[in-house]
């Protein structure tokens, strides 16, 4: 009667991949909103807080493969499993932070766009380049604030980190069952 259901030992809720993504788009939010309420996006702390969101990321790439690979699998991982792992986590985050910032800027912010597109063409104007030139930037900028140039700017990111930091954990912590240490 119950042949459909997996083992307990696999009856789990969600994937390790799946909760620690979760857990760290969540961690991202927090961490993203904390710097929109302190109006950090429009100063130098900034350029600080997105090196916090990698090391946000990369340290649920560390975790997830180091509890899949020490409690799920007995101590021992392949690169292969372990940079997937990464990967998904990055995936998954990047997805969270995608929408947040599709939903940021689209209704709770909408005029960020103005003010990101006056930068820009002060920039550009600052530097006496064509106008031709400020205007294919400002487009640029329009065009990224989109809902879909919001939600693959998080996407993207994550991912991009992502792959570098799942490669270098992957290469760390992978562990065949034969290099185990004995008890």
């Amino acid at each position: 009667m119950t042949q459909w259901l997996p083992s307990p030992a696999k009856q789990h809720a969600l994937s390790r991949e799946l909760q620690y993504g979760l857990w760290c788009g969540g961690a991202l939010w927090v961490w993203l909103t904390a710097g929109y309420v302190l109006k950090w996006q429009h100063s130098e702390v900034w350029v600080y807080a997105s090196m916090v969101s990698a090391l946000i990321l990369s340290f649920f790439i560390y975790l997830v493969i180091r509890h899949k690979r020490d409690r799920d699998q007995a101590g021992s991982i392949r690169f292969r499993e372990a940079f997937l792992s990464g990967m998904m986590v990055s995936f998954i985050a990047g997805l969270m932070v995608g929408i947040y910032l599709m939903v940021y800027s689209s209704y709770i912010n909408p005029a960020e766009v103005e003010t990101v597109v006056a930068e820009t063409r002060r920039w550009y104007e600052s530097r006496q380049l064509p106008p031709e030139r400020v205007e294919q930037a400002v487009k640029g900028v329009r065009a990224s604030y989109t809902k879909f140039g919001r939600l693959t700017y998080g996407i993207g990111n994550a991912m991009i980190l992502g792959v570098v930091v799942s490669m270098i954990c992957a290469a760390l912590m992978r562990r065949s069952p034969s290099s185990q240490p004995s008890s």
